[in-house]
């Protein structure tokens, strides 16, 4: 039952991003809010449900955007794997950690797609400070959207029906 709870959670997600991320975007750069809930899976469940919901959502996202067939779904499975084995190291409780550790996710997540770019010669101009902008831009969504995901869990829905 988790698993379907956080693959709805997941699609609706999906939606979020699609309709909504892109009103959000700065100099084309759209935040990701997928990364924030990747950490909050890797979190709170085990990789053996992370996993197949991080592969599922990643080629959602990848439906959308066909010239990068396959980019956000290698990422976001590299980037739970990271999570998923190094975040009992950190103190969770301290707020700085937690957002270097946001910044780190971000940085992979973005290495991934420019080593993507380069190898395939789609260099624009002023792309490395574009990238280190996006790091930026994402980690704060990334941030932001982390605790409201942990805030909302405190809240209990229950449907009688």
């Amino acid at each position: 039952m988790r698993i379907l709870k956080y693959l709805v959670l997941g699609i609706l997600l999906l939606y979020f991003q699609i309709m909504l991320a892109p009103k959000f975007a700065l100099y084309g750069i759209i935040p990701n809010f997928f990364l924030a809930y990747l950490v909050y899976l890797n979190i709170r469940q085990d990789r053996k449900i992370v996993l197949p919901i991080a592969f599922l959502l990643g080629l959602a996202l990848d439906l959308t955007y066909p010239s990068l067939l396959g980019m956000n779904t290698f990422a976001f499975i590299v980037v739970s794997l990271l999570i998923n084995s190094y975040h009992e190291n950190i103190n969770k409780r301290r707020f700085i950690i937690v957002l270097l550790g946001i910044i780190v996710v971000n940085i992979v997540y973005y290495l991934i797609f420019m080593f993507y770019h380069i190898i395939s010669s789609l260099i624009l101009p002023r792309f490395f400070l574009l990238a280190m902008f996006a790091v930026f831009f994402n980690t704060i969504f990334t941030t932001i959207t982390l605790y409201l995901f942990i805030i909302a869990e405190k809240f209990r829905f229950t449907i009688n029906v």
